[in-house]
């Protein structure tokens, strides 16, 4: 009778898988690169603190003002008279009122730097202290 071995699904007499020994089987400073995990869009989200999501808007929105918890300015895409813009500086969610559009902070950034997700992320990465593997 055949042995299970656990979650890699090798089994005595049987070669095993590519994913029970991807790691186990590289010298040990390998081992660290495999196991490294791209930073998400939610891992970005968790380190964007209120104030850190403060500077952020008075840097890319510098025609706003803080109204409670938001940043209040006209839309950057649109030549507004009026603020119609908003951004959460508790989650980082914006709101063009005008337009009805909606997103988070990563697709502000996207949309205002014209610049596709992976740069987006890059930065984002290493402004909050994450590095992308």
């Amino acid at each position: 009778m055949k042995e299970h071995s656990g979650f890699g699904g090798a089994v005595q007499g049987q070669p095993k898988s590519h994913r029970s020994s991807a790691i186990s089987d590289r010298p040990p400073a390998m081992r660290r690169i495999v196991k490294a995990r791209t930073v998400t869009p939610q891992d970005v989200k968790d380190r964007l603190t209120p104030a850190r999501l403060m500077v952020i808007c008075r840097d890319w929105l510098p025609d706003g003002k803080q109204q409670g918890n938001w940043w209040v300015c006209r839309t950057p895409w649109r030549a507004d008279r009026n603020p119609s813009f908003a951004v959460s500086l508790t989650t980082g969610h914006w709101e063009d009122f005008a337009s009805a559009e909606k997103g988070d902070i990563i697709e502000l950034a996207m949309r205002l730097f014209n610049e596709p997700f992976t740069k987006v992320m890059d930065d984002f990465a290493d402004m909050v202290g994450m590095r992308r593997a």
